[in-house]
């Protein structure tokens, strides 16, 4: 206790080891703790997902179901209503009744416009009559100002829609009663069917073989439930979309077989389209609707809003079958925007490791305050025992040389005899006096000493002190 110094430098020492080794644990828990984080926001956000993509394409099913459920004969602005499919895309004669088309007034904010045409014919739009049914249109049931609205918008689609690639893109409308009438779909539909089907077979047999809920938690199984739930989705859109219709009627056999096939939609330049080929006897068709993509963009985001309030949706030119984060209905996908944080403070980890290093602190102070203390101490019983050893060597001394004199006889007279006895007793008192006050002070310190209490006047108190 005698060098401070060393002992200093050892608590030093000593307290940068136990910092750095609490540093490196905290770093790594604090690490530990903000994977976990991340990966829970991770899981929460695929659940989002998941929950959002099933409201989109559950509102896209009705748009595609509409769609499919038309009949190929809306597509002109008026029908005859006796014909019931006899016939229905031929000549319409002077005393027919005729009915308008439901797509005439074009009422669906989702759609700017509904189209027909055939292979080496013009583009027409029910919603764009011509001629005598121009006039009968506007007398009651749309105005020429919605005419000429939606003929802006046919036009602008005749000049920029790309109709080579659109028959390139569509699937050919297959029987399902019989042999397909016309070649089925194109290499490139059949291979990406077939690899959609083979991923959700391994991705079963996945999740089947690790159903655990350890594994539950792991990217791969999210991936799988991904998956299987756009496999879900997928068909019940494909329900709607993907099967062809047969309108047969037996009675009228010379009007032949009208074979619809399902919708798709799909990008074609700029343009949002969902069409779909129809065979009418000999003759092939290409009827759609051109989609309101901001209008459908907007609904569909307002309604994951509570799930997913910073998400996109981006076009998909060459959808990707790995990419379960694409909509059934439409050549879209999901992009659901930064991880939401989700924390309302501190986690308990966190607040643990706070804890830790105030105690860690704290104790530090506390040994740092007992060092002080032990070496203040020991300073200070330095000081006393030196103190004591001055004090004790004065009257030692004085005995020493007293006696001497007195044994020796060089004190003759018998007044300085007398005088040198006297501060020997003096000498001797102090001495005991002294000795009393180190084995009190001893006392003291092993805590041994009892309470004792005097009453005294404070001028005897004042005169022992001044003495």
């Amino acid at each position: 206790m005698n060098r401070p110094l060393y002992i200093w430098s050892a608590f030093a020492v000593c307290l940068a080891l136990v910092l750095g080794a609490m540093g490196w644990v905290s770093l790594t828990v604090l690490r530990l703790d903000e994977e976990s984080a991340h990966a829970r926001r991770q899981l929460a956000l695929e659940e989002n997902m998941r929950l959002a993509l099933w409201r989109m394409d559950s509102k896209l099913a009705t748009l595609v179901g509409y769609e499919n459920a038309r009949p190929y004969y809306v597509y002109r602005s008026f029908y005859p209503a006796e014909r019931a499919y006899k016939r229905m895309s031929g000549k319409i004669k002077a005393d027919e009744i005729l009915i308008p088309s439901p797509l005439l007034e074009g009422k669906d904010s989702r759609i700017v416009l509904h189209f027909q045409f055939k292979r080496g014919g013009g583009m027409t739009s029910p919603q764009v009559p011509t001629g005598e049914m121009r006039d009968l249109a506007t007398d009651g049931y749309v105005t020429k100002k919605s005419i000429v609205s939606f003929k802006r918008r046919l036009n602008e689609l005749k000049e920029l829609l790309d109709t080579r690639r659109l028959l390139a893109t569509l699937p050919r409308p297959v029987d399902s009663r019989g042999p397909a009438l016309v070649a089925g779909l194109g290499d490139r539909q059949r291979a990406e069917q077939t690899e959609q089907n083979k991923q959700a077979q391994q991705l079963n047999q996945l999740a089947n073989s690790n159903a655990d809920l350890q594994w539950r938690g792991t990217v791969q199984a999210q991936k799988a439930v991904s998956s299987q739930e756009w496999q879900a989705r997928n068909m019940a859109i494909n329900q709607m979309s993907n099967v062809g219709v047969v309108h047969n009627n037996p009675k009228a056999a010379r009007a032949g077989r009208v074979i619809q096939a399902g919708m798709k939609a799909l990008w074609i330049g700029e343009f949002l389209i969902m069409a779909r080929r129809v065979l009418v006897g000999d003759t092939e068709y290409v009827q759609g609707a051109w989609l309101n993509w901001r209008a459908i963009k907007k609904d569909l985001l307002a309604g994951i809003v509570d799930l997913l309030p910073s998400a996109e949706l981006r076009r998909l030119d060459e959808p990707d079958v790995q990419d379960t984060s694409r909509l059934a209905g439409l050549p879209v996908r999901l992009v659901p925007g930064p991880l939401p944080d989700g924390s309302s403070g501190l986690s308990p980890i966190q607040i643990s490791m706070i804890i830790a290093w105030c105690c860690v602190l704290l104790a530090a102070l506390a040994v740092a305050g007992l060092l002080r203390g032990a070496v203040s101490l020991s300073e200070r019983r330095g000081a006393f025992v030196s103190a004591v050893t001055h004090e004790l060597r004065t009257p030692l001394t004085t005995f020493r040389m007293y006696t001497e004199m007195l044994l020796e006889g060089m004190v003759t007279d018998e007044e300085k005899r007398t005088r040198y006895l006297e501060t020997l007793q003096s000498e001797s008192e102090r001495l005991d006096h002294l000795v009393r006050n180190v084995l009190a002070y001893s006392r003291l310190e092993r805590g041994s000493e009892g309470a004792r209490l005097e009453k005294q006047s404070l001028g005897t108190l004042l005169e022992g002190v001044e003495s």
